[in-house]
């Protein structure tokens, strides 16, 4: 086939070629949608790593406040134990403590029922010897009676008037009688005031003055 201007031959296009062409085409289209595509993965991928850029910031950031997090807890729990074994000590000393306050206790409680049971033997001591007291002081009371009554019948058998020494013995001399003794003899009554035995016929006074009768 030729022009007929400018006189060049040219040779028909056939199907192979057509097909050569179409396919380059295609590719070349490919190659185009290809790197659309292609923008737009990177596009995406841009996204994708600034959107994981901040979630590494943002863990980071969760990180370092759970760091922060950790190192207050271990603070606390570090100070919680030196707190636990604080109290672990004073609760030791509270029981060594409160240990030799119910041994006291108990030494003081044993002291007291000592001290009680002296104290009933003492009062038992003192009622024997109160009643013990009362019954001499009955006795006395019986023998000063029958003292009292044998000097009277003495007095009325043999009057003083009557009543003659004996011309060959001397007249004793009277000796003054005291007013109290503190040991009984006839004559004498006990006074549970002064504590001492007074004459008969003498008013015994605490402040130790002594008024007849």
């Amino acid at each position: 086939m030729t022009d007929g201007t400018t006189g060049f031959q040219v040779a028909p296009i056939t199907e192979d070629d057509m097909n050569r062409v179409t396919s380059i085409l295609k590719r070349a289209t490919d190659a185009i949608i290809g790197m659309s595509q292609l923008a737009a993965d990177v596009d995406m991928l841009r996204q994708t790593v600034t959107s994981l850029q901040a979630d590494t910031d943002r863990l980071r950031n969760q990180n370092n406040a759970l760091d922060e997090a950790l190192n207050y807890s271990r603070s606390e729990r570090d100070r919680q134990a030196s707190e636990l074994s604080n109290v672990k000590a004073e609760l030791s000393q509270a029981h060594n403590e409160a240990s030799a306050i119910k041994l006291e206790n108990d030494k003081l409680n044993l002291d007291v029922g000592q001290l009680q049971i002296d104290l009933d033997l003492t009062r038992k001591e003192r009622d024997e010897a109160q009643f013990n007291v009362e019954m001499l002081m009955e006795e006395l009371a019986t023998a000063q009676a029958k003292l009292a009554k044998v000097a009277e019948l003495h007095r009325t058998l043999f009057p003083p008037e009557t009543y003659k020494q004996p011309a060959t013995e001397p007249t004793p001399q009277a000796t003054p009688q005291p007013d109290s003794l503190n040991d009984w003899e006839p004559g004498y009554t006990w006074d549970s005031v002064t504590q001492k035995y007074w004459r008969s016929g003498v008013t015994p006074k605490p402040d130790g003055e002594e008024i007849p009768f």
